[in-house]
């Protein structure tokens, strides 16, 4: 029997992320590396959660480097059956929280590792 696949869905700060990465491409000159960034989280990324979603560190592991990092820990208010961690693709570093209740991944956010922060 096929396992079932868990979903994907994004938070608020992922779509900021995005949108903040997009524009740095754009202002850079390379929209096309923000395109093969948009099909590797779909091709790539997304896949690989739903198949192995715990994949991830965790995020409190690393411990929070940063204010910006313990805010957002702080302003999930995760329960025990709720974990964060963190998915490296590339350059880029996903924060996501994995809801084993119903099954579903939430990426809460995305940077560039050079980028300050995260949330």
């Amino acid at each position: 029997m096929p396992e079932v696949q868990w979903r994907v869905d994004t938070a608020p700060g992922f779509e900021r992320g995005l949108q903040t990465i997009a524009q740095f491409l754009e202002d850079a000159g390379a929209p096309q590396v923000l395109d093969r960034l948009l099909d590797d989280l779909e091709g790539t990324v997304f896949l690989n959660l739903t198949r192995f979603p715990r994949m991830g560190r965790h995020f409190k592991e690393r411990g929070p480097e940063s204010t910006e990092s313990l805010s957002t820990f702080e302003r999930l208010q995760l329960s025990q059956e709720q974990e964060v961690r963190e998915y490296l693709h590339g350059g880029y570093l996903i924060l996501y929280a994995v809801l084993a209740e119903t099954r579903r991944l939430v990426l809460l956010s995305i940077r560039h590792g050079r980028q300050a922060g995260h949330g």
